[in-house]
């Protein structure tokens, strides 16, 4: 339950309507949460048991002999439908060998318990007898952890190393592989398990019923409250686990015995009085057998001098410790083998580190000062692992890195200001792992790197290398080259064939034109990842060479026109994916040979004997999810489309039928909607007859979740969407898992009728159908979506709620009719409905009170009277006005819940109704385009839930109603080109005001904390009244042309955090005043070409963070004054050629982060690195992106 609270924001970010899923063992944690009624998960039936433990028992049970199945099932049945007690017995079993030993499991007492949670306990524990010796230590171990806790496997390795619970076997040199391998043993038995990669790290959890298993074993060695004196136990407690406060500082023998501590964060506060730690203090004193400490939490440097005088520790591990340097005495530490020092305040280790001989691990992730290790750092003979993960200030490592013969992972990913590796890193003969992901500023490897022969996984994604070191073919054990977002690399080396052990090679997001035709001798290549490669058009033919490839990863290469023809050699490929392959097309013969094809997200029929037919589906993508198939008008056989057998491939979810490769969505958008009609030229001599067999050839299997059809010409919809019922046509099929169906481009549909049981559909769309008439069906119970785009034919849609309808033609009962003509049914679920461009269209609602409808959307004018009705009480309100464009449909009776309201587009329209004011829920309101609108009426006072107001392009509209000001919960108010508006009421609950095209701006409310006035081209000048916003945090000014200056009142404006000036040409200065904006943290101005320089004003902006000057082609320089910007981190200077230099004051700038100069010619060349005039002012910048010789914008 305590896990619970930490989940608050990512609550807070879920959307209106969003559920919790709360799990739970306890029925009064489901009590204490106010739940809906509980569903009781129900015990495993047999069937699905024997499952659980064929999938858990981890080989093929099958093979084994048939008295061992026999005594399994009893084992299994045994465990009372519990999937954890199955999984951790399923991996006790696949060890024992002899079935006399799965007999002893069998006979077990400890299965008899008859409740079923003790029964998994009896499992637990049965299965803890079971372990060898060895793992039994290492399981206890784990306790040490708090209940959900989340373990790194290397910290874990590190920890049973500490505690000598691992020793050298046979066949093993290392202790870290003697530990993986207990790992695996621990997590086949399930003691371990989530098992996950995080950031390059493995990481898992322990189940909460195993750590009480752990905790019970450990119930005599382990504490989790510190005891007061060290006599409460016989023996003295062995391992803490501290997740209380302790009452009192602690006498010295409490920790007389310890092995282990282990202090949970947030739980569990470290006293300081007078510079010391009043709990670590005085009860280390007499810690001589202690080997591990673990703090996770805020820690000052008071409590180190404690903890480095027990000489025998072994593991050290502290977060977010509060110093700038350790003490010299960690150096006297003899014993220390890891040290995990992540997320502090350090800026260096002391020079003495090189002391600690025994030191194996060092990680000092998340150490943001950290700029450099010391040179001694060689000295540490033994160092087998270096983490440096996001320490962002490290700019190089020490030549003397390249002593340490034993290193065997180097990670320095996510350290930004990284520029280069030592030439002696390739002195390290034993790195098997460099990763240097999102190294930013990593341009180059050095040579020597293709010395390292041992090096198995080289991680690069992220960097700015153009290109690799030819040295690098040379590294033969090579298993993984990770060159994912290396923006800047074109090729790849020409002898990169020669790693000849390479199995993973990720080039993602990489700018490369081609593949070299040497990468068809990677003969070991498994996974290759060309994922977002835009600029590639083909694959080397030779990659059909590669016989043990695995997965082929081409989603987002837009460019990619074919697939190699050899591709059906790669007879292990499983994973293919194609998706958003735009420009694909067709598919090679013989694709469908690749049986292990197992997820295969795009198919397109190609047109010719060149490429594949989609018969050749069969036999591949049998597991995919997600599947599209493009091209289907080239499918020229009827019987080609059933050999394809969609229906078989029952895990897909979401399938795609498209009759072009190409759909609407993917056209340029540059094209306007005739352009698409130039794609279908078939359509006009296509044969109805094959579109339609084909359309019934690809039934999709009975659990598909989504559905997307477009482009298809047939008269009639296929045979698997309806229902035979003693030979007529019934409704479409029963797909009772179908939520979203989307139906386009069919150009000669005309009936679309009696679509129903699909009762979990919640979203409808028919877009782009010329000849559809009427369209029926139902109940479509959950529909909360409902889509009619372009239906230009379509003339009389019903939308029904089920048994809302009393009987009569007009409002009668519409129960016997539920599948009539023009009948839609639907649940109290719809909340938005949006019918566009259908303009012969004649609609009749029968909706409930109880609705949800939020949102109703029309986009032009109707060409027929536009028939509402709404059931309200059994009355029926029916409203038929065109010229209202519906406005009365949604002024209420039927649709109480409605929250948003757009009305657009009505030149006829002089006055809005007063029945506006009925629709007490409406929140947004916004009217658009009602140019003979000449007043509001004054019931938009009574809209009580308006929080949102919109209006745009009203132009005769003079005036807002005073009524408006009584709209407390008013916060946002937006008016654009409303040209015969001068005066606004008064707002006082206003919080933020957009306006633009205002002739003028007389009235603003003080209450404003965010204020946008944009392209007002008469406006001369801004009210004086501006001063008085006191609360004002925000201010955007853009295209006012005719503005000379702005008013000294502004410079009052204290709570200003971003002010943004933009496209003001007749602006000519700024207030020196400007210094009064005490808390502005942002300012930009842009394409001011009058503005010649910055106001020595400037310099009062202490809290200013980030500085824009953009196209201001007359400013000149930069105010001396600029030194004062204390707080500035970012400091952008585009397209300013005048500006020719920088000034002093820039150099003591020791906060600016970024420094960017684009399109200032002169300026840039006295930046240049080392030789510029100005290179001494900006060298301190950690980030500086220089553009030279470029004018212009980006």
């Amino acid at each position: 339950m305590g896990r619970i609270y930490g989940t608050c924001k990512i609550v807070k970010c879920g959307a209106p309507g969003s559920s919790i899923l709360l799990t739970t063992r306890s029925i009064k944690v489901a009590e204490a949460v106010e739940s809906t009624e509980p569903f009781n998960l129900p015990f495993l039936s047999e069937v699905d048991c024997w499952a659980v433990f064929r999938q858990s028992f981890g080989m093929t049970i099958e093979g084994l002999d048939s008295e061992f199945l026999e005594v399994g099932r009893v084992i299994v049945n045994r465990c009372g439908g519990m999937p954890l007690a199955i999984k951790v017995l399923a991996g006790v079993l696949r060890d024992k060998k002899r079935v006399d030993e799965w007999k002893a499991i069998r006979d077990s007492n400890l299965l008899d318990a008859e409740d079923r949670e003790h029964r998994v306990s009896g499992c637990l524990k049965l299965s803890y007898f079971h372990l060898p010796s060895h793992l039994k230590k290492c399981f206890t171990i784990c306790s040490l952890f708090p209940k959900g806790h989340q373990i790194y496997k290397e910290q874990l390795i590190e920890l049973w190393i500490a505690h000598d619970m691992i020793s050298l076997t046979l066949g093993f040199d290392y202790l870290g592989d003697i530990g993986a391998k207990h790992f695996s043993s621990l997590v086949q038995v399930s003691f371990l398990q989530d098992v996950d990669e995080q950031y390059g790290r493995v990481i898992c959890k322990m189940h909460d019923l195993v750590h009480d298993l752990a905790r019970s074993i450990m119930r005599e060695e382990i504490s989790t409250i510190v005891p007061e004196d060290a006599t409460s136990s016989r023996k003295g407690y062995r391992y803490f686990s501290l997740l209380e406060r302790p009452r009192k500082p602690l006498p010295k023998r409490v920790f007389k015995n310890a092995r282990a501590i282990y202090v949970d964060k947030g739980r569990y506060i470290i006293y300081v009085d007078k510079g010391r730690d009043i709990i670590f203090d005085k009860a280390l004193v007499n810690a001589k057998h202690l080997r591990s400490i673990i703090v996770k939490f805020n820690y000052s440097a008071a409590g180190l001098a404690a903890i480095f005088q027990i000489k025998n520790l072994k593991y050290l591990e502290i977060s977010q410790l509060k110093c700038e340097s350790l003490p010299k005495a960690i150096s006297d530490i003899w014993s220390l083998q890891a040290v995990h020092l992540t997320d502090s305040s350090l800026l260096e280790l002391p020079k003495s580190i090189g002391k600690l001989k025994k030191l194996r691990t060092l990680n000092l992730s998340w150490c943001w000062n950290l700029e450099c290790l010391p040179d001694s750092i060689g000295d540490c003979n033994m160092l087998s692992s270096i983490v440096l993960w996001k320490c962002n200030k490290l700019t190089a490592l020490p030549k003397s890195v390249g002593k340490l013969q034993k290193l065997g992972t180097l990670n320095l990913s996510c350290s930004r200001e990284l520029k280069s590796l030592p030439d002696s890193i390739g002195d390290c003969n034993m790195l098997t792992s460099i990763d240097l992901s999102y190294c930013n500023n990593l341009s180059a490897l050095p040579n020597s790197i293709g010395r390292i022969k041992n090096l198995r996984v080289l991680r690069l994604g992220g960097t700015k290398i153009e290109k690799l070191p030819s040295s690098i073919t040379t590294l033969r054990n090579l298993e993984c080259l990770d060159l994912s977002k290396c923006w800047e690399l074109v090729e790849l080396p020409e002898g990169i064939g020669n790693l000849e052990k390479l199995q993973v090679l990720n080039l993602e997001h990489c700018k490369l034109v081609e593949l070299p035709e040497g990468i068809s001798n990677l003969e070991k290549l498994q996974v290759l990842n060309l994922k977002d490669c835009g600029n590639l058009v083909e694959l080397p033919e030779g990659i059909s060479k590669l016989e043990k490839l695995q997965v082929l990863n081409l989603k987002d290469c837009g460019n990619l026109v074919e697939l190699p023809e050899g591709i059906r050699k790669l007879e292990k490929l499983q994973i293919l994916d194609l998706e958003d392959c735009a420009k694909l097309i067709g598919m090679p013969v013989g694709i469908g040979q690749l049986s292990r094809l197992e997820k295969l997200s795009l198919f397109v029929v190609g047109e010719g004997e060149k490429f594949a037919g989609i018969s050749e589906l069969i036999n591949v993508g049998r597991d995919s999810e997600n599947l599209i198939i493009k091209g289907i008008k080239h499918v020229l056989e009827q019987n080609d489309a059933h050999k394809a057998c969609l229906k078989q491939k029952t895990n897909l979810q979401s399938l795609k039928l498209e009759w072009e490769r190409y759909h609407k969505g993917e056209v340029n958008t540059e094209l306007e909607d005739d352009a698409f009609d130039d794609l279908e030229p078939h359509k006009a001599g296509v044969n109805t007859e094959l579109e339609e067999a084909v359309l019934d050839g690809l039934e999709p299997p009975p659990r598909i979740k989504e559905l997307e059809i477009s482009g298809y010409s047939g008269g009639k919809y296929a045979r698997w969407m309806q229902h035979q019922v003693g030979g007529e046509v019934k409704g479409l099929a029963y797909f009772k898992f179908l939520r979203v169906m989307k139906l386009s481009d069919f150009l000669k549909l005309k009936h679309l009728d009696e679509l129903v049981e699909l009762p979990c559909l919640k979203k409808l769309e028919l877009h782009r159908m010329p000849s559809l008439e009427s369209i029926s069906g139902g109940p479509f119970l959950l529909l909360a979506t409902l889509g009619m785009k372009d239906l230009h034919s379509l003339e009389e849609v019903w939308i029904v709620a089920e048994r809302s309808m009393s009987n009569g033609e007009e409002g009668g009962s519409c129960s016997n009719r539920a599948h009539h003509l023009g009948h839609v049914q639907v649940g109290n679920c719809l909340t938005y409905l949006d019918m566009n461009d259908c303009p012969k269209l004649k609609m009749k609602t029968f909706l409930p009170l109880s609705g949800h409808l939020k949102h109703w959307e029309l986009t032009r004018e109707l060409d027929s009277p536009f028939q509402f009705q709404l059931n309200r009480s059994n009355s029926t309100f029916g409203y038929s006005t065109l010229r209202r464009y519906g406005l009365d449909w949604v002024l209420r009776q039927g649709v109480p819940a409605l929250e948003s309201l757009d009305i657009l587009f009505s030149e006829a329209l002089t006055e809005v109704p007063e029945s506006l004011g009925s629709i007490a829920s409406l929140q947004s309101l916004s009217l658009s385009f009602f140019s003979n609108i000449l007043k509001l009426p004054e019931c938009l006072g009574a809209l009580g839930s308006l929080q949102k107001l919109t209006i745009v392009d009203c132009n005769s509209l003079s005036s807002l109603p005073q009524s408006v000001g009584q709209l407390t919960s008013l916060r946002e108010l937006q008016i654009y080109g409303c040209p015969a508006l001068h005066q606004l009421p008064e707002l006082s609950s206003l919080q933020t005001l957009h306006v633009g095209g205002l002739p003028n701006i007389m009235r603003l409310p003080q209450s404003l904390q965010h204020l946008s006035i944009d392209r007002c081209d008469e406006l001369q000048e801004l009210p004086e009244c501006l001063g008085d916003l006191r609360s004002l945090q925000e201010l955007n000014i853009d295209g006012l042309h005719r503005l000379a200056w702005l008013p000294e009142s502004m410079c009052r404006l204290t709570s200003l955090k971003h002010l943004w000036i933009k496209n003001c040409s007749g602006l000519t200065s700024l207030p020196e005043g400007i210094k009064g904006f005490t808390a502005l943290k942002e300012f930009q101005i842009d394409s001011c070409e009058g503005i010649k320089s910055l106001p020595d004003g400037i310099e009062g902006l202490a809290a200013l963070k980030k500085l824009k000057i953009h196209d201001c082609p007359g400013m000149r320089s930069l105010p001396e004054g600029i030194k004062g910007l204390a707080a500035l981190k970012k400091l952008k200077i585009h397209d300013c050629p005048r500006i020719k230099s920088l000034p002093e004051g820039i150099k003591g700038l020791t906060t600016l982060e970024a420094l960017k100069i684009r399109g200032c010619d002169d300026l840039a060349n006295r930046c240049r690195e080392d030789i510029g005039k100005d290179w001494h002012l900006i060298s301190h910048i950690p980030q500086r992106h220089i553009h030279y010789g470029f004018s212009g914008s980006p």
